[in-house]
């Protein structure tokens, strides 16, 4: 049975641990992905629109590396876009602006807005049938021949820790039963696996896919980015992992110190696989 939270962010998307944790999540990504596909070159005067931004890691390193174009990003959480405007208005970033706005409700913008759409880990907030509606707002403000960007993982990954194995399958579970996720309960989400036929049903084309393998292990350059990451993810979604995980509090406690604890080992291995989809509007 779905849950009274299904299709709301499963954690207070004001929270300030929760703002640095994306921060974190997010520079450890785009070290891994790099910030646009090989083949969406920007050109002066041309609009970027990031859609649930978080606290702006990728909206502000496109407006670093691209100062002649207008990149706007929005969020649902004003604390996250008050602070991404700060870090803009630090750096003298005059080509970016980020506006309080949630995606679920349709997007406050005209048609044929912008040259590319960007979207990244936003499967925590939306439900099988909200994708459908963001992602025809999506190509409905992308001009004809934009760009749509999505990046997503179709799991939290795999380790040699028997601990975070453990939590990590209690997370999946609560997000499923909170009608997070598609098809039956499992390890997987299957957005990642849907997506390029909601991409084309929204009408987009000639949908690519790209693969990259983000390591986490000991010793790897993400790793102590990471451990923090689960660190908070332990901490800030615990009412949600008790509630409808499967774990008593107890117990949730005991498995996330050992977790810990083991990731620490130097002969920890883990790994997430991220799929990257560009799709073009017609």
């Amino acid at each position: 049975m779905k849950q009274e939270q299904s299709g709301n962010y499963p954690v207070d998307a004001e929270n300030v641990a929760e703002m640095a944790r994306l921060t974190r999540q997010a520079r450890v990504f785009t070290s891994s992905t790099g910030l646009l596909p090989p083949n969406v070159q920007l050109a002066t005067g041309q609009s970027v629109l990031d859609v649930a931004c978080g606290p702006g890691e990728w909206t502000l390193a496109v407006a670093e590396q691209y100062p002649h174009v207008q990149v706007v990003g929005i969020d649902i959480s004003t604390t996250m876009t008050d602070y991404a405007r700060y870090l803009a208005a630090e750096r003298e970033l005059l080509g970016v602006s980020f506006r309080v706005m949630d995606a679920r409700q349709g997007l406050a913008f005209p048609d044929a807005a912008f040259d590319v759409v960007h979207t990244r880990l936003i499967s925590g907030f939306l439900t099988p049938e909200s994708w459908p509606v963001l992602l025809a707002e999506c190509a409905r403000v992308l001009k004809p021949g934009g760009s749509f960007i999505s990046v997503e993982t179709n799991d939290v990954g795999s380790s040699t820790s028997p601990a975070l194995t453990q939590l990590m399958s209690v997370v999946m579970r609560a997000m499923h039963r909170t009608g997070h996720y598609f098809g039956a309960e499992s390890d997987h989400s299957g957005v990642a696996v849907v997506l390029p036929r909601l991409l084309r049903e929204a009408g987009l084309t000639n949908v690519g896919r790209e693969a990259f393998v983000l390591d986490s292990s000991s010793g790897s350059a993400a790793h102590e980015e990471l451990v923090q990451d689960w660190a908070i993810v332990f901490q800030i979604g615990a009412p949600l992992w008790t509630s409808v995980g499967g774990v008593s509090e107890g117990e949730l406690a005991t498995l996330s110190a050992r977790a810990l604890e083991e990731m620490r080992s130097p002969d920890f291995c883990a790994a997430m696989f991220v799929q990257r989809l560009l799709a073009k509007k017609a």
